[in-house]
């Protein structure tokens, strides 16, 4: 049987749904193919670390007042440190006068809040309609400027513009013989909910150790946290094997800053590391977005963010330029990928730098990278701006957002303007004085 689409979505994670909700309220009918997320042994073995430019998306939304309290959590400090050595990073919600750093979310919570958003949607817009294929992909094609799938019941779509959110697998993307720069970091991580003997007190917490990364992020429960461990991939087995309580004493001895030692509360699970860039994330009535798009290292707990600003973008631009059974030009679709695969380019390879940085073992390179951990912390407008793009200010306001007043992207401008202007009135000599000073405090 085949059916005709005006967009249409593969892909039902949190990329796909925010998009799709989008969508629906500004009155398009949607045909949304997908299928349920996998369970984990614990819904807190998956969680999300989201800037608050992705918390006033999904505010506009409507999905985060249908998410419960317990689902997420948020966090006011940020520390690093590298195990066995003196350099240490601390950034708080007070460095950029904001309430909160992030919030942690369940991802699986998150999931069914963007469903229930979009149920009530529906309920309450009895005009609007969402056709909702719980399938597979199995064919794709282009066919006189539209596109064509099959599904796996042999149902046949026929679609004027194409959304792939369908994961770092993506079929779409494979169908379209898009290439992909791909590196493996040869590590894995292996996520799980530990309870510890104190309180976390909603700080978020990442140790560099010689066999890799480890990361608490703080709980509802105020001594419950799930951990993000990427370990290389010669030891990611054998600490996959170890008794519960081995398993704990490892967690702590790389972990090497207080919190004592902690209680295994779920089954672990893993996933290997590798970042990953389409080539091509724009076509002719295509878009591709999030994981389908990009894959990054989750030491920032940037993946999804990303994921989100491409979701947002692509709305806004179907908003300003979609025209009914004609889609976007193709001129409009191709910009809109160049800023997003800059933004993914820029935090991507960031995270690829720190990965490497931490995990070279050189004593040069240690007493450098521990230096400037230190130097860093005591340079208040360095921390302002590693923060801001963190928080995810460097990136176009959704244009549905109510973004409150501390978020002001124009106070972070401001603060650039203050800098530009400390510099002219300073000679390059007494610049680099001035920050050697600094550097050698």
């Amino acid at each position: 049987m085949l059916q005709e689409a005006d967009i249409t979505v593969v892909g039902t994670g949190l990329v796909g749904l925010s998009l799709t909700l989008d969508l629906l309220k500004q009155g398009y009918q949607v045909t949304l193919i997908g299928q349920p997320s996998i369970a984990l042994p614990h819904p807190a073995n998956r969680v999300v670390a989201l800037n608050l430019a992705s918390k006033e998306f999904l505010t506009a939304l409507g999905v985060w007042d249908n998410l419960n309290a317990q689902d997420f959590t948020p966090y006011y400090a940020m520390k690093v440190w590298e195990k066995d050595e003196n350099g240490y990073l601390e950034f708080t919600h007070k460095d950029v006068n904001q309430q909160v750093l992030g919030y942690n979310v369940i991802n699986s919570a998150l999931e069914q809040a963007l469903w229930q958003s979009i149920q009530v949607f529906l309920e309450n817009n009895p005009q609007s309609n969402l056709n909702y294929l719980e399938q597979k992909v199995v064919a794709y094609q282009a066919l006189q400027s539209k596109h064509f799938l099959t599904l796996e019941d042999s149902s046949q779509i026929l679609s004027t513009f194409l959304i792939a959110a369908d994961g770092g697998n993506s079929f779409i993307r494979k169908a379209l013989n898009i290439g992909v720069e791909r590196h493996e970091y040869s590590q894995t991580a292996i996520t799980c909910v530990l309870e510890l003997p104190e309180a976390h007190n909603n700080t978020c917490y990442q140790s560099f150790h010689k066999n890799g990364i480890l990361a608490y992020l703080p709980l509802a429960q105020k001594n419950q946290v799930s951990i993000v461990w990427s370990l290389n991939n010669n030891i990611s087995d054998f600490a996959l094997n170890l008794s519960p309580e081995e398993f704990c004493q490892q967690v702590y001895a790389c972990f090497h800053k207080g919190l004592g030692v902690p209680k295994l509360i779920s089954t672990p699970t893993s996933y290997p590391l590798a970042k990953q860039y389409a080539q091509s994330i724009a076509q002719d009535n295509l878009a591709i977005i999030g994981d389908a798009a990009h894959t990054i290292h989750p030491l920032a707990g940037q993946g999804v963010n990303l994921g989100f600003a491409d979701a947002w973008r692509l709305a806004d631009l179907i908003r300003d330029y979609y025209r009914y059974n004609q889609g976007i030009e193709r001129a409009k679709l191709d910009s809109w990928a160049r800023e997003r695969k800059t933004k993914a380019l820029l935090i991507s390879e960031s995270m690829a730098v720190i990965k490497h940085t931490f995990c070279n073992q050189n004593p040069l390179l240690r007493l450098a990278r521990n230096t400037a951990l230190n130097f860093v912390n005591k340079q208040d407008f360095v921390k302002k701006q590693l923060i801001t793009q963190a928080l995810g200010f460097h990136e176009k306001q959704y244009s549905q957002a109510s973004f409150n007043q501390d978020l002001d992207l124009n106070k972070q401008k401001k603060a650039s303007s203050d800098l530009r202007t400390q510099i002219l009135e300073h000679s390059p000599a007494e610049l680099a004085q001035n920050f050697l000073q600094k550097f050698f405090k």
